[in-house]
């Protein structure tokens, strides 16, 4: 296990066989035919042909990919290293990931951050609950995945409102960097995940922060469940000073 340094969490080590965005050209990344997939058992043959399908993959997790690529949620590519000798198979999705700011009266600078998120369960039938709680401290606080056919500015905007609570149209927001990530996912075993991210940057009009109190902000959002209980996800935000950071961080440099 590999523990990052802000919060100790465990962060699964992906296996060998998986490779470096490097090593890929995501300039051709080819969708593959949803004739090859249209049922949970022909995606499992589609992942066997590329020996991705092997004894750590679970049913569940099976027809919850099924389910995601038939909403568009996900997509899956065949892939091309970038010397042209191997072949792969990647799901790819996009986000964006944005850093929140605002300046007061005074000029000074603040940075929204994420606290900590919660995802309450609820299973109907069985009427039992539970509630999971990360402590973390998430600079970056919007993150939200594109929805298909959806822009990025589309998808800025509705993170503002659904995420913020606030209207897109008093921030101004812009596109800093897009670049692919490979990351791993415990649920897909083998399975190359790409994610092409968006680094944004949106800053408040407003003086007072948008509206977003200085003591803390919470949201609530509905997480859509097509397989399994329904789940809530709870975050607190609150806003940092990034000028009190910065001499915080120098004077500990010293």
């Amino acid at each position: 296990m590999v523990y990052n340094d802000l919060n100790m969490t465990a962060e699964p080590v992906p296996p060998p066989e998986y490779r470096p965005v490097e090593d890929i050209d995501t300039t051709v990344l080819k969708p593959v035919s949803e004739d090859l997939y249209r049922t949970p058992n022909q995606l499992k043959q589609l992942l066997e042909s590329y020996n991705i399908w092997d004894t750590d993959w679970k049913e569940d997790n099976l027809r919850l990919l099924w389910s995601d690529l038939h909403t568009g949620s996900k997509q899956l590519v065949a892939t091309n290293s970038r010397d042209k000798k191997t072949e792969g198979l990647a799901l790819i999705m996009e986000i964006i990931s944005a850093d929140v700011l605002h300046y007061d009266a005074a000029g000074h600078e603040y940075q929204l951050q994420e606290d900590w998120h919660a995802l309450v369960t609820f299973d109907r039938q069985t009427k039992t609950g539970s509630v999971e709680r990360k402590q973390r401290q998430k600079a970056r606080a919007l993150s939200e995945k594109i929805e298909p056919g959806e822009s990025v500015p589309e998808a800025l905007d509705r993170a503002i409102k659904q995420e913020l609570g606030l209207d897109p149209g008093n921030c101004t927001s812009d596109i800093l960097e897009s670049r692919w990530e490979s990351r791993f996912s415990p649920s897909y075993p083998r399975l190359q995940n790409l994610t092409q991210v968006h680094i944004c940057r949106i800053l408040l009009n407003d003086k007072r922060g948008g509206g977003i109190p200085f003591e803390s902000h919470v949201e609530e959002e509905s997480v859509p469940a097509t397989v399994g209980p329904e789940q809530t996800k709870v975050v607190r935000f609150s806003w940092k000073s990034k000028t009190h950071r910065a001499i915080q961080d120098w004077a500990e440099s010293k």
